[in-house]
């Protein structure tokens, strides 16, 4: 019998954690970055890349794992009831 290989439930912590790190550090360089092209164009991009990322994980990601469960679900049933 073989054992799965999963990864501990701590991980998704880290992460989300390692996103939201690269998601500041993404934020830091449009500023310095916007800088040279003013604020109004700064706050422009600064929205677009926080509700890029917000949408991502409440409405894309949630859509993907729902759409991909059920193509699992429907063409391999015997996958998840071995």
């Amino acid at each position: 019998m073989k054992i799965p290989m999963t990864l501990p439930w701590w991980c998704i912590f880290i992460a989300y954690g390692l996103c939201v790190i690269l998601v500041g550090i993404s934020i830091l360089f449009i500023i310095a970055r916007g800088i040279e092209f003013g604020d109004l164009k700064t706050q422009q991009w600064l929205t677009s890349i926080l509700s890029g990322f917000f949408s991502s994980i409440f409405l894309t990601q949630p859509i993907k794992v729902k759409f991909f469960i059920s193509i699992f679900l429907s063409y391999r049933w015997d996958f998840f009831f071995c």
